[in-house]
């Protein structure tokens, strides 16, 4: 699994880790991980299970559309993925994604009806 770390915190970020290469007696993975973690003061418990919603923003009008992680969704589900994102018990918010490592049926670019 990948991991990574941001965030306005103080002091160094954590280390990036990678899964082991692999070798021709290791099985293809079934799925690529990401992790990201901040240390911020993470997403309000009440506004969590909204923020992939279109249009959903705490900014201010004329601040954002809101349109950042919906879009992100949009993109991760359309290529047979799942993204998710909670609340660090010790502060700060995870996002999990998660998608296919090979081609699909599901993860096949959807092809566009003439009309």
């Amino acid at each position: 699994m990948l991991a990574a770390c941001g965030g306005s915190g103080p002091g160094p970020a954590p280390p990036v880790t990678e899964a082991p290469r692999q070798t021709p007696a290791t099985p293809a993975p079934v799925a690529v991980e990401v992790a990201v973690e901040d240390e911020g003061h993470g997403i309000d418990p009440a506004l969590i299970e909204r923020i992939f919603e279109p249009f959903f923003t705490t900014k201010p009008p004329g601040q954002g559309t809101g349109l950042g992680l919906s879009v992100v969704y949009s993109i991760i589900e359309e290529h047979g993925g799942t993204v998710a994102a909670s609340n660090r018990p010790t502060g700060g918010t995870r996002f999990e994604l998660r998608l296919p490592a090979g081609a699909t049926d599901d993860a096949q670019p959807k092809e566009e009806s003439a009309a």
